[in-house]
């Protein structure tokens, strides 16, 4: 028969395991509470505005994401946050990278930096480890160059012009941004277009003289009398042949007018000399 002292033992185990259950997630507690106050005090200290901020939040994901099922997000997101929190106290690679940090781009635009830590770029599509302005192009449809395209038209030597502002890159295969190319400039084409495979799409690609390459969906080409677009082609194809048709049936009109005077001055009936002007003015025109 057990003793009183090993019942009494059974009996305050449990609390004494639900005791130092509560112990452990007291120290949690203090601990993300320590973490936010470090980081607010950082955030503080640094003097950066919030998109430098946000930039950085980008960086740390970039760096400090790994792979883990939708269940097991809690510890990336902490060490992502770990991750911020030295980025934030390297003064060295903050004053290396100010400028690039100070840019704004579709992703700081988009989301806050909370939002940022907490991965939604990731959840919406965005390939998180990816440099922010190639991730914003990812997430734009981009079309895909075919033959029933303009790009089945464009060649080395065809002149485009931009629809919009337009980065240059300094490749068809590249993301290094080289210059600008404004609304309405005038560039032209070093080669035909080529598609690129991006993260989850395709882009269709132009390189332009003297340097870089450029998207092809933000220009358009010039029609010249050697070179169209296929749309443009076709409509002048059809223009003529619509017009070879008129000027047909407009020419035997004619003739049936010519005959008809022909009649008229062998003592059939007279033709008005109105009629008469009207041919005359319709054989002017048809030449």
């Amino acid at each position: 028969m057990a003793s009183a002292a090993a019942i009494r033992d059974a009996r305050m185990r449990p609390r004494r395991r639900l005791h130092r259950l509560r112990i452990i997630q007291s120290c949690i507690k203090q601990l993300k509470r320590d973490r936010k106050t470090r980081q607010s005090a950082s955030n503080r200290g640094t003097g950066l505005t919030e998109v430098s901020l946000k930039n950085v939040a980008l960086e740390a994901v970039r760096t400090g994401n790994y792979w883990a099922p939708p269940e097991e997000q809690g510890p990336v997101l902490e060490y992502i946050a770990d991750v911020y929190a030295e980025l934030l106290k390297d003064k060295r690679w903050l004053k290396k990278n100010a400028s690039k940090l100070a840019t704004r781009n579709g992703l700081t635009d988009r989301y806050t930096r909370a939002e940022i830590l907490a991965k939604k770029h990731e959840a919406d599509g965005c390939n998180v480890f990816l440099k922010a302005e190639e991730a914003c192009l990812a997430l734009e449809p981009k079309p895909v160059c075919n033959q029933n395209s303009v790009a089945s038209c464009v060649v080395a030597g065809t002149l485009l012009i931009a629809r919009r502002d337009t980065r240059i890159f300094s490749g068809v295969n590249s993301w290094e941004q080289i210059g600008l190319l404004t609304s309405g400039q005038q560039v032209e084409a070093a080669s035909a277009p080529v598609n690129v495979e991006g993260c989850s799409v395709n882009y269709c690609m132009i390189a332009i003289r003297p340097k870089g390459a450029v998207e092809l969906r933000y220009m358009n080409p010039i029609v010249t009398d050697s070179v169209g677009t296929n749309d443009e082609k076709h409509t002048d194809d059809h223009d003529e042949s619509t017009g070879d048709h008129d000027a047909a049936s407009r020419l035997e009109e004619l003739r049936e007018g010519i005959a008809a005077v022909v009649k008229g001055s062998n003592g059939a009936k007279p033709v008005n000399q109105s009629h008469l002007l009207r041919l005359l003015e319709g054989c002017a025109k048809a030449g």
